[in-house]
This record gives C-alpha cells, structure tokens and sequence, in this order.
C-alpha cells in the first residue's frame, strides 16, 4: 500500500461515483396529470442531489425532469406508465374530447418543414353552449356560456377575430374543415385549458 494515501483516499475508495440512472437514447413515458409525454433522453447533467435530464418529444418540443420523479412520473415503461394514468383519470375536473359535440367551426392550419402541421386557429361551437378556441401560440381554452344565444354571439366574435388575423399576418396557413381538440381541464384560475396550462397553474381536483 502506498505510505501517502490519505483518509480521504480511503473514502473516495469506498464511496464509488454514482452514474445518471438514465443514458441517452432510453425512451421515457412522463406523466403529467393524467396524461402520458413520450420523449427520448438526449441530455443530462450533474445536480447536487441526482441528476437532471432532458428528453425529446416526437413532435420535437422538449420536456424536463429529475432522479426523484423516476419511477414516480416518469417511467421507462409504457405499460406501468399507461397503469399509472388510468389511476389518476378520475382525479380532475376534466371535459373529454371525446364528449365535445360540436355544431360548427372554423379552422386554420400550417404545415411546417418536417410534414408535420400546426393549428393556428380553431374555434369551435359546441352543444352545452360551450367555446372552444385556440390561437397559435397560446394554449387552448374553453367557455361555458348560460344561454345558447351568449355562445352564439361569442362564437361569432371569436370567429371575427381569427379570419382577420389570419388574414393580416398571411402566415400561408390554409382553412381546413376540422382539426382535434384536447381534453380541457379546470384550472385554479378558474380557467378550462390542456393539461398543460393546469399542470403549471394547479389543476382543479373532482373531489
């Protein structure tokens, strides 16, 4: 043994250097309220506690997390990521897509480099006197309104203002017949929005 090792030499020997529980390239599912993000780990980078990484959506948006969330939001599995979901599908004050009725729309898109399209505008007009209305690059939203006639005039305002922006801002979007919409959660701004806008502004719980 050499005669100048220290204790600290010592420690450092029995101690071994912890490494990222992920590497780049691993496919990771996140869970953000009920929803599941798919991404693919591309970076990652020392913390004092763990590490940070960051991995990239299909649509190549990114999204971020950190060691403690793995295995509690973030999973490595599709399956325990889908399991975990249904569990929480019940927690949130949440209007489906899927249940949106819609009775008239109107709507634009782009397409952009990689054949993929944007939605610009969208307004749509649904029964339960309800609006739903997106415009490019804000969050989706959605207004219950007490009276169909309410509904209507906002309709028809909304309607207003998307044609001349997009007849202003000539982007090159084009007027398609229908575009999906998104589940719309409570948010506790009182605002219905994506899970997204929830997420960031605390979504509202069913009980």
């Amino acid at each position: 043994m050499n005669a100048q090792m220290s204790i600290f030499d010592f420690l450092t020997e029995a101690e071994p250097q912890e490494g990222p529980e992920l590497k780049k390239g691993v496919t990771v599912y996140k869970l953000i309220l009920d929803v599941i993000e798919e991404g693919i780990v591309e970076r990652f980078w020392k913390l004092s506690k763990g590490y940070g990484y960051s991995a990239k959506k299909p649509k190549g948006c990114y999204f971020s997390f950190w060691s403690p969330n793995i295995g509690e939001t973030v999973f490595t599995s599709k399956l325990r990521a889908t399991e975990e979901s249904e569990k929480l599908r019940n927690t949130y004050k949440v209007i489906r897509a899927k249940d949106m009725e819609i009775i008239k729309e109107k709507n634009y898109i782009e397409a952009v480099d990689d054949s993929r399209q944007n939605i610009t505008e969208t307004i749509k007009l649904l029964k339960g006197n309800m609006i739903y209305f997106k415009r490019y690059p804000c969050y989706p939203f959605l207004e219950i309104y007490k009276s169909e006639g309410s509904a209507e005039k906002r309709y028809k305002e909304a309607l207003k203002e998307i044609t001349q922006a997009h007849d202003t801002n000539k982007t090159g979007s084009i007027e398609t017949d229908s575009v999906p919409a998104l589940d719309m959660y409570l948010a506790s701004t009182g605002l219905w929005s994506d899970y997204q806008y929830a997420e960031f502004n605390h979504p509202t719980l069913r009980y």
